[in-house]
């Protein structure tokens, strides 16, 4: 892995193939969160692309 702390870029390492890691957040997470970020993931691209495309045009 690249050195990025000079960059000060922090790297976090992630276990995204543990089944039982995807399972706790989603069993553990509040129904407002997901929402949350359902709506920051979500409808943020899409007010971005709404925002740019008229000048990628």
């Amino acid at each position: 892995m690249l050195d990025l702390s000079r960059n000060r870029v922090l790297t976090v390492a992630l276990e995204v193939t543990d089944d039982a890691s995807r399972k706790a957040a989603i069993e553990d997470a509040a129904i407002e969160d997901m929402h949350l970020v359902f709506e920051t993931n979500y409808f943020g691209s899409v007010s971005m692309i709404q925002y740019a495309l008229p000048y990628l045009r």
